[in-house]
């Protein structure tokens, strides 16, 4: 499977597709995470056994996404928010409230919050710029959003009782996480290696979100109205590349949105040939087909922080 990785990477391209300013000279790629399983298979390394501890964490990160042709180093570090069940910043849960620390306003007094100055380990961003080839920059933000925190922290059902019950209670751990993630961002924005800022947050499931749906389907409707004709918008398979996603079905995401930005003479993808190319990677994929394979989904299955 041919991949990417013989091309400089180039930040500038881009920062194209964000500004709208002139065309890219080639198609930026994006991802907000991957998987540790997946950087494993790609870099050959025990990196899904691996913490942010072990010496060769970091390198073996970077060259994974600049390896794939990637202008930038997708990367987030989770805040130090304990939470429920002796977990605290693990990557999984079990249940939306197992890990509940806020059920009160007393709850809410006495909780540990750290201070701005500490609020994320930033020294990974400083170790990271270190390790960039010329042309990359770093895409950095906080892991996981306000939502996501206030959800685990309260739990699910804990916030709809205090959505009836308390509301203020709600808006406050919502204004401190808010402040807290917004320091963060400032300060992960003051180092020259970072060329972006990106913050998550899981708003909805399925069929609906978990806020009122009104307004947020309009704003995302409306920015991919505005900008998908106009080209604004980097490749991606839609958020994260999660363990279970057949390697070559992304090496074939890369290669296809290549070829068709190389052979086109517009700024973004042929929507029909992009849709043959997924429909046949799904058919071939199908449990009972000849592949014999698991299907591939560019969608990750959330019950907690599993960044």
């Amino acid at each position: 499977m041919a991949t990417p990785n013989s091309r400089r990477p180039d930040f500038e391209q881009f920062l194209r597709v964000l500004r709208r300013n002139k065309r890219p000279d080639h198609l930026p790629f994006y991802e907000h995470i991957a998987s540790p399983g997946f950087i494993a298979r790609r870099t050959g390394t025990d990196f899904d056994r691996w913490d942010t501890r072990h010496p060769e964490f970091w390198k073996t990160y970077v060259n994974f996404w600049i390896g794939m042709g990637f202008d930038c180093v997708p990367m987030e570090i989770p805040p130090k928010l304990p939470l429920g069940g002796g977990q605290k910043n693990t990557l999984h849960i079990e249940g939306s409230e197992s890990m509940v620390v806020i059920t009160n306003r007393e709850d809410f007094e006495e909780y540990p919050w750290p201070e701005e100055a500490s609020y994320i380990e930033f020294e990974h961003f400083d170790t990271v710029s270190k390790l960039l080839p010329d042309g990359a920059k770093i895409v950095g933000g906080v892991s996981a959003g306000p939502y996501e925190w206030v959800s685990w922290m309260l739990g699910t059902i804990g916030v709809s009782y205090l959505l009836a019950d308390d509301p203020e209670l709600v808006r406050m751990v919502f204004d401190k996480i808010g402040r807290l993630h917004v320091s963060a961002l400032r300060q992960i924005a003051d180092a020259d290696s970072v060329g972006a800022l990106r913050q998550g947050d899981d708003l909805g499931f399925k069929t609906a979100t978990f806020l009122k749906p009104d307004d947020l389907r309009k704003y995302v409707r409306s920015v991919i109205n505005a900008c998908a004709p106009r080209g604004r918008f980097a490749v991606g398979s839609g958020n994260s590349i999660p363990s279970y996603i057949p390697l070559e079905n992304y090496l074939t995401m890369l290669d296809e949105a290549l070829a068709s930005h190389s052979a086109g003479s517009r700024s973004c993808v042929a929507r029909e040939q992009v849709k043959r190319v997924v429909v046949q990677k799904v058919r071939l994929d199908l449990p009972g087909s000849a592949g014999g394979r698991s299907a591939g989904s560019s969608a990750s299955s959330r019950s907690g922080p599993h960044r």
